[in-house]
């Protein structure tokens, strides 16, 4: 007879990762809140990345990154900038948005379908695909934006051939978690935790 189901995948190993970076050590019941997985999933994902020596914990004091997922994260960093919120306006359907520039993918896209339906099987309401291409963003399809977003503009240092991709929810944690699900699918064979 087989266990319960899994209830956490990359994008939750990941985000993880992404948290632990950014608030520098972090207790697992603030994981929860943060990841919006269960008690037990999250120290199932904290178990796996403590094997894979990403993450160390002290009894008490939560959990940090290890310099292996310093190193890690660090590399990330190096061709993914984000996730940061943003204000996508009228380019998503829900009421908060996230979104990760990965430096020169442009050509990896093809219409954005498949990032916006990574968001959606994550539980998310979807994920918006922009490319960049002489000095605008514009839809995978050549489509110009009908509006301008300039707050898109000031949240980024765009270059030719840039994607940014934005993850949509009624809430940043959701939001987050479609903008990972979205990255793996534009860049997942660089996203490798061994």
């Amino acid at each position: 007879m087989k266990g319960p189901q899994r209830q956490f995948d990359r994008v939750h190993i990941l985000r993880t990762l992404l948290i632990l970076e950014k608030e520098g050590r972090i207790g697992r019941k603030e994981l929860v809140k943060k990841l919006g997985l269960g008690e037990g999933s999250v120290r199932s994902v904290l178990k796996y990345l403590m094997e894979k020596d990403y993450v160390t914990s002290a009894v008490a004091k939560g959990h940090n990154l290890s310099k292996k997922g310093e190193e890690f994260v660090t590399t990330l960093h190096n061709f993914v900038l984000g996730p940061k919120i943003i204000d996508a306006k009228d380019l998503t359907i829900g009421g908060k948005d996230v979104a990760v520039l990965v430096k020169d993918t442009a050509k990896n896209v093809r219409l954005g379908i498949n990032e916006r339906d990574a968001a959606i099987k994550i539980g998310s309401l979807g994920a918006t695909v922009l490319i960049v291409k002489n000095n605008e963003l514009i839809f995978p399809d050549q489509t110009e934006l009908k509006i301008r977003n300039d707050n898109l503009y000031k949240s980024y240092d765009f270059r030719e051939g840039d994607v940014l991709l934005i993850g949509t929810d009624n809430s940043y944690e959701k939001a987050e978690n479609a903008v990972i699900a979205a990255l793996f699918v534009l860049i997942g064979d660089k996203i490798v935790l061994d």
